[in-house]
Formats: structure tokens, C-alpha cells, sequence
């Protein structure tokens, strides 16, 4: 509460500084018609380069803004300046909630899953029951047309080199 009461009154002593300098600038939207100037900005800067004299009340301007500042706060409590607080009892209570949903969310997809995979399991089962007959038939099928490709490339293999061999011995015999 205290950092919030010193940040409100820093903003309000700016504030007040840069109207007491120049009565008709607008500090962050105080007075609508008016530009708007920020404490930093070229503005600011210079209509805090001034004399002495006009210093002294833009600090007892700063000082009276930064006391009803703090005295708003304390009064007002977090809300007076743009911020609600939450007792540590309040917040505790919240991210306990948060966990309670998260949990209750978790145990909820751990048991989709131990659904699905029994579901999954129990599919798998199945399948692989009706497709052995099936899988075992098309095995013996290829099987058999891999033989008969077999002995025709060996028929054809033994032909080729019958072939050959005769050629050979022809060409022999005219030599």
C-alpha cells in the first residue's frame, strides 16, 4: 500500500508541477481543450526551466497534490489509484481453484485415454483374429507364385545356357 501511495503521489506532483508551470498544458488528460504533456516530454522540460520564484510554488503545488494523493489512498484504499487488491486469504483461495480445475481436468483426459487404449486393445484383438486365416492364405499365395517364378527363371536360366552351349560347340567344331 505504501509504493502504491508514493507512485500516486509522484504522478500527482508531476502533474501539479507542469500546471503550476504552465497553467494551460494538459497533464495526461486533465484538461481536454489543452495538448497533452507528459513528465519527460520537450514540453515538461521546458516549463520546468524557469525561475527561482516560480519554482518555489510549483513545489509547494507538488507537495500539496502529493499529501491529497496520499491521504486519497489511505482513505480509498487500493481503488483510488486504478487498482484492486486481493487479501492473501482471496488470492490463496483462487489458485487453489485453479488447481482443483486442473487436476479434475487432467483425471478426466487420463481416463479418455485408459478408454481409448482398452477401446484401441480390444479392436486390435479383433482384427488380428479374423485377418490370420486371411494373412496365412495370401502368405501361401505368394509363396507359390514366388516357386513358379523361381523354376521359370531357372527353366529359362538352363535354356539360355543349353543355348549357349551349343553355339559353343558348333563354333568349336568350325574351328
Amino acid at each position: 500500500l505504501a509504493n502504491r501511495a508514493v507512485a500516486a503521489a509522484a504522478q500527482a506532483a508531476a502533474t501539479s508541477v507542469v500546471q503550476a508551470l504552465a497553467p494551460g498544458a494538459n497533464v495526461q488528460g486533465a484538461n481536454p481543450d489543452a495538448p497533452v504533456v507528459r513528465p519527460g516530454s520537450r514540453a515538461w522540460l521546458s516549463a520546468v526551466i524557469i525561475p527561482a520564484g516560480t519554482a518555489a510554488k510549483a513545489a509547494a503545488a507538488a507537495a500539496a497534490a502529493a499529501a491529497e494523493a496520499v491521504k486519497k489512498v489511505e482513505e480509498e484504499g487500493d481503488a483510488a489509484v486504478g487498482m484492486t487488491a486481493k487479501s492473501p486469504a482471496e488470492h490463496l483461495a483462487e489458485q487453489q481453484k485453479k488447481i482443483q480445475a486442473f487436476k479434475k481436468e487432467k483425471a478426466e483426459l487420463r481416463q479418455r485415454l485408459q478408454s481409448l487404449a482398452r477401446r484401441l486393445d480390444y479392436m486390435e484383438r479383433a482384427r488380428r483374429k479374423e485377418e490370420r486365416p486371411l494373412l496365412l492364405a495370401a502368405r501361401d499365395a505368394r509363396l507359390a507364385d514366388d516357386r513358379r517364378y523361381f523354376e521359370q527363371q531357372q527353366a529359362a536360366a538352363a535354356e539360355r545356357h543349353r543355348a549357349q552351349h551349343a553355339r559353343d560347340v558348333e563354333q568349336r567344331a568350325l574351328v
